[in-house]
């Protein structure tokens, strides 16, 4: 079963998702470890991010596909077909992971349970000390995305939304989850494949560099 996840994106600073490392040196994988994470329901917090949700769906349904879609405005910023979801406490003290832009937090064991703490000295305008609303929706995301099949479009605006698939797009931030099941899939799956087998660049270069300015400037996605 191949499952389709598409949600619009409010920016690509190329931190979220992730195709770099510190100094925005292209890597080869590509990861979502911030932003679309949980929310905060009258005073109360609700595990309900896309991290979350394809992370339990990895855990338990072993042989889905899991595809992950980054919309912002009418063009496709990325393709990502996930590998593997890690618990963020993984990924966080994984020392292979460190140098990544979007490793910005600590692990911190606080009576055997695992919680985040900021990095205070990496990447620090990127979800930065001030944030602690976003460090909180981050938190509540509990997986890392990982995905070694991916295209990464970043500035490269020529790769737009298929026409046919248009009214199948989500129309704010919220996610559209489509299946093998569902109307119009076999299209999305054909357009989906193409985007991967379009082959990554070797040199990435995100829509907008992340500089002296907040990401609460950016209107960062939760």
């Amino acid at each position: 079963m191949n499952n389709y996840y598409f949600y619009r994106m409010t920016c690509d600073t190329g931190n979220a998702p992730c195709v770099f490392e510190k100094g925005y040196k292209s890597s080869n994988i590509l990861t979502l470890a911030c932003c679309k994470g949980g929310q905060i329901r009258n005073g109360k917090p609700v595990k309900t991010g896309l991290r979350h949700t394809v992370g339990n769906a990895m855990s338990n349904k072993f042989n889905d596909n899991q595809y992950i879609i980054g919309i912002l405005k009418d063009r496709i910023v990325f393709v990502a077909k996930i590998k593997e979801a890690v618990l963020m406490a993984d990924y966080f003290s994984n020392e292979n992971y460190r140098n990544r832009m979007d490793c910005i937090y600590d692990v911190i064991d606080d009576k055997n349970e695992w919680r985040l703490k900021r990095r205070e000295d990496f990447n620090p305008d990127f979800h930065g000390q001030d944030c602690t609303d976003q460090h909180q929706h981050d938190e509540l995301g509990e997986y890392v995305l990982i995905s070694e099949e991916f295209i990464y479009q970043g500035s490269d605006k020529s790769l737009n939304i298929d026409p046919s698939i248009s009214h199948l797009m989500p129309k704010r931030q919220e996610t559209k989850h489509y299946t093998d099941n569902d109307k119009g899939s076999d299209t999305i799956k054909q357009f989906v494949e193409q985007c991967i087998n379009k082959g990554k660049q070797s040199n990435f270069v995100p829509t907008e560099y992340l500089g002296v300015k907040s990401c609460k400037a950016k209107r960062c996605q939760k």
